[in-house]
């Protein structure tokens, strides 16, 4: 799943830039994949499979699923296919929707995963925020429901208040259900770099301002 939306990403940024008809036919081709045999019944990505598209994993990443959301509503813009960016844009309303729903702590944050019914871990991601903060903010301007502009602010306030690292710079990897940095993860390496932050804060500030121009 995770190769797939990140390739869908950047075919949407290559065909948004160079408007190559290739790119748009498989930009197109991989979206219409991901929404038919990788979001399942649920409104939930499968997170592996087997060659013959057979789902072989329990888990739900929320992270993942409100994530995709909103990667694939920039596919829907650039593909010129109405039919097929409509089905899009009406499936990622409902996996932010489910998202919403079963995903979010009490304070506002994200959860992690889920395995068949049960919270893995309870701990706050910088990516799952970041991205969620995004996710949410989507689905707002999409369907004008003040619950998810409320859900983006509580991402925000805790990518604020707990994941920032306010003395030595950049974010945390985590926090515990309590604020407490897991001090033992690295700031930067392999898996953890700007790459989910630094998008995120330049994908609120161009939402804002299209949202504060629109007035």
């Amino acid at each position: 799943m995770n190769t797939h939306l990140h390739i869908l990403e950047a075919f949407t940024k290559l065909y948004e830039a160079s408007h190559n008809e290739t790119v748009q036919k498989q930009m197109a081709a991989l979206a219409d994949l991901m929404i038919t045999k990788i979001v399942n019944d649920s409104y939930h990505f499968g997170l592996f499979y087997t060659r013959e598209w057979v789902c072989c994993s329990h888990d739900v990443s929320f992270g993942h699923d409100i994530e995709g959301s909103w990667l694939l509503d920039e596919a829907a813009d650039q593909i010129t296919n109405k039919a097929l960016a409509d089905k899009i844009r009406a499936l990622t309303l409902k996996m932010a929707q489910t998202t919403a729903r079963y995903g979010v702590d009490k304070d506002g944050a994200t959860f992690n995963e889920f395995r068949d019914g049960h919270l893995l871990d309870s701990d706050r991601i910088w990516w799952v925020q970041a991205e969620s903060m995004i996710g949410y903010f989507n689905a707002y301007q999409k369907c004008h429901d003040d619950k998810f502009l409320s859900l983006s602010e509580g991402c925000f306030n805790i990518i604020k208040s707990q994941l920032k690292d306010d003395i030595n710079g950049e974010w945390f990897w985590k926090v515990d259900r309590y604020g407490n940095p897991y001090t033992d993860c690295p700031k930067v390496e392999p898996w953890k770099c700007p790459y989910h932050n630094g998008r995120a804060c330049l994908e609120m500030f161009k939402r804002i301002d299209s949202l504060q121009s629109a007035k």
